[in-house]
């Protein structure tokens, strides 16, 4: 036996020096082959334990462990600090400085998306025309986006949205399916009368085709007046949101009679456009062969502004909304609204 524990503690002092010398996670997998491999130095010393005498196979047992787990423990601390090491190095190879200029992909430099420029333009839009801006919460609860909008419990208006729900526990949170929830929000918390108020934000929906996502942006704007709003008022303050968008004032656009549950009466307003059956190409024009849906609108509900705790007998208004990814659509001959979230390079160069 003392000639194999004399063979073991030779192979232990070749070890311990040739793993101080030992640089990449390579050469210590290297190491941990040639030693405790197979065919390794003390792995072969091991199997040499049928030679040794049955009194001393216990001690010539232990010693192999502890040579073994020596080994082992030297091969693990050594590997995770080099692959600390050459994690730092890899690092400092890819480090990034911010502060040097960007490079410039030929003649391109790049602009805003198209989404992003329509809502700056809408909110200009709505600041000339005296609407103050407001901003809601993406995650609502049932009261804000359904109840309070003249849709309560097993209303047959809640079937128009097929909803993603946090949690459905009573007046449970959910994705806000439209950005009315904003108007509620007002409304309810600050009753600031008369007030000219706006919002764009995201909303959510189950849905997805080509005029429909399942995250989009949408417009509202809403007035409330202490005195009598007309359908006529809401009628000017849409043509004139329009015409300045479009930059037209001969826009062919028609009202048509609709229903929300929020406003009553209400509409919605279809732009006429020329779609080319062959290229799907999509244009407005007062000859077009068929009418688009722009965006709804109509007299705020008397249910809704008494959930508010406002009194519909001397307080009116009117609101509307719509999504902005339509009003890009139309206003820049786009087909299909899932353009606008593929990040095709390609095409958006191309805009």
């Amino acid at each position: 036996m003392q000639e194999f524990l004399e063979l073991l503690s030779e192979a232990l002092s070749n070890f311990r020096e040739e793993i101080c010398r030992v640089t990449t996670t390579e050469e210590v997998e290297g190491i941990r082959v040639k030693y405790l491999g197979r065919s390794g130095a003390i792995s072969s010393i091991a199997s040499s334990i049928a030679k040794v005498r049955d009194q001393d196979r216990k001690q010539f047992g232990q010693a192999v462990n502890t040579a073994i787990k020596e080994v082992n423990d030297a091969i693990l601390e050594l590997k995770n600090r080099l692959k600390v090491l050459e994690a730092d190095v890899k690092m400092k190879k890819e480090e990034i400085d911010v502060t040097i200029p960007g490079r410039l992909s030929g003649n391109y430099i790049g602009s805003e998306h198209i989404v992003s420029s329509t809502i700056q333009n809408v909110t200009e839009i709505f600041k000339i025309l005296g609407y103050g801006m407001l901003e809601g919460t993406e995650v609502e609860n049932d009261w804000y986006n359904f109840t309070a909008l003249n849709m309560p419990e097993g209303h047959p208006a809640r079937n128009m949205h097929d909803t993603f729900y946090v949690s459905h526990s009573t007046n449970g949170l959910l994705l806000r399916t439209h950005t009315t929830t904003t108007q509620i929000r007002y409304l309810s918390d600050e009753k600031t009368l008369p007030c000219k108020k706006a919002s764009i934000g995201k909303v959510y929906r189950s849905d997805y085709d080509a005029t429909h996502t399942p995250m989009f942006h949408q417009y509202e704007c809403f007035n409330v007046q202490c005195e009598n709003v007309s359908v006529v008022d809401m009628i000017r303050f849409v043509k004139a949101f329009l015409s300045m968008f479009f930059q037209t004032s001969d826009l062919p656009i028609r009202f048509r009679s609709s229903y929300f549950p929020f406003t009553e009466p209400s509409f919605e307003v279809d732009l006429k456009c020329f779609i080319d059956q062959d290229s799907g190409s999509i244009q407005y024009h007062k000859e077009g062969n068929k009418w688009i849906e722009l965006l709804g609108c109509g007299l705020i509900h008397r249910n809704v502004l008494t959930a508010c705790q406002i009194d519909s007998k001397k307080v009116r208004g009117f609101a509307l909304g719509g999504g902005i990814e339509r009003l890009a659509m139309l206003k820049h001959q786009i087909c299909d609204i899932r353009q606008f979230f593929n990040s095709d390079y390609r095409w958006l160069t191309g805009l």
